[in-house]
């Protein structure tokens, strides 16, 4: 019975925790990064990739403070990546920017 017990225990505690990370109810309007790179051989996309990625974290954190500032925790994300020329490459990110922060 005592181990039972435990175990329920544990596993409320389990759920209580991640129901404090809940990023999905701090959602807020979607934010736009864009980032242009050049490089061969898909060089250049990955780094317009990175730059797009960096340019959104910015531009979410100047919005909506740095707990709304990661791409990973975001929704509803959206790439457009692109060649523009030869060497030349551009990406866009669109996303939902969502904090990430402990309640309770």
């Amino acid at each position: 019975m005592l181990v039972a017990s435990a175990l329920v225990l544990s596993l409320s505690a389990e759920t209580s925790d991640a129901q404090r990370w809940n990023t999905r109810d701090r959602c807020y309007p979607a934010v736009e990064g864009i980032g242009r790179a050049t490089g061969a051989f898909g060089l250049g996309t990955s780094r317009a990739r990175a730059a797009a990625r960096a340019d959104w974290e910015n531009a979410a954190a100047r919005s909506y403070g740095p707990s709304a500032s990661r791409l990973r925790f975001a929704q509803n994300i959206q790439w457009d990546c692109k060649r523009l020329a030869v060497l030349r490459a551009k990406c866009v990110v669109v996303a939902k920017p969502c904090g990430a922060r402990i309640r309770g």
